[in-house]
C-alpha cells in the first residue's frame, strides 16, 4: 500500500470518528416501569402538624408504614407509562436525560374544615435534567377552575443508577418543593408547606424498550 493510500484511510478514519462522535446518543423509548417515593417519618410528621394528609388516586398506590422507631412514613408507588397522549416516555443511560410520564396521582389534603380541600397531583412527569438533576413536574386544578402546570419539586442529589438488562433502577433521587410548587400548593390550600422539610426519597424503575 503506498503512503497516499494510507494518507486516504487514516483521513477517512479520522472522518469516521468524528461523525461518531458528533451523532448524539439516542432516548430509549420507556416502555413500562414504576416511580417509588416515601416521605419519612419527619416529613410525615411536619404534614400532620398542618393537618395535611396525603393520599393516592388509582392507578398509584400508597402503603402507610412504620419504620423501627415505630414512626409512621407514607410509600407511594406510581405507574410508569409508555405514552401519555401523543408524548412517549423515554430516557438515554449514556446521557442520564429524558422524560417519565406517569399515571395515576397524589393528592394533598387539608382536612380541618368540613370541606376538605384539595390539591391533586395529576399528569405527573419527572424530567431528567442530567445524572444529578431532576424536576418533578405536575398539573392541578386551580381555584378559577383551568388546570395549570407546575414544577412542583426538584432534585441535585447524586443518585445511585444500575441495571439488569433493559431494567434500570435510579436509586436516591430527593424530590423536594419548590418555591413555585409551594405556592401552587398554598394556593388551593391555605397552606404555607416548609419547603425544606418535605421531601419525597425517590427511586425511578424504568424499563426500556
Amino acid at each position: 500500500m503506498g503512503t497516499r493510500s494510507r494518507f486516504a484511510l487514516i483521513a477517512l478514519a479520522v472522518v469516521i470518528a468524528v461523525l461518531v462522535i458528533a451523532v448524539p446518543a439516542q432516548a430509549a423509548t420507556v416502555k413500562s416501569g414504576s416511580t417509588q417515593m416515601t416521605v419519612g417519618a419527619v416529613y410525615t410528621s411536619e404534614l400532620a402538624n398542618q393537618h395535611i394528609d396525603l393520599a393516592a388516586v388509582s392507578p398509584a398506590t400508597m402503603k402507610v408504614k412504620f419504620n423501627a422507631k415505630d414512626q409512621m412514613y407514607s410509600w407511594f408507588g406510581v405507574p410508569m407509562v409508555k405514552k401519555s397522549g401523543a408524548a412517549t416516555s423515554n430516557w438515554s443511560p449514556s446521557t442520564y436525560k429524558g422524560t417519565f410520564y406517569h399515571s395515576g396521582s397524589i393528592r394533598f389534603v387539608e382536612a380541618t374544615g368540613a370541606t376538605h380541600k384539595i390539591f391533586r397531583a395529576e399528569g405527573i412527569r419527572i424530567i431528567a435534567n442530567s445524572k444529578n438533576s431532576y424536576t418533578m413536574s405536575v398539573s392541578y386544578k386551580t381555584t378559577a377552575g383551568p388546570y395549570a402546570r407546575v414544577n412542583l419539586a426538584a432534585s441535585t442529589h447524586a443518585p445511585k443508577i444500575t441495571h439488569s438488562g433493559k431494567s434500570y433502577k435510579i436509586d436516591g433521587v430527593q424530590f423536594i418543593l419548590t418555591t413555585e410548587g409551594q405556592a401552587a400548593i398554598y394556593s388551593l390550600l391555605g397552606v404555607n408547606l416548609d419547603k425544606a422539610k418535605i421531601i419525597f426519597e425517590t427511586d425511578l424503575l424504568p424499563v426500556l424498550q
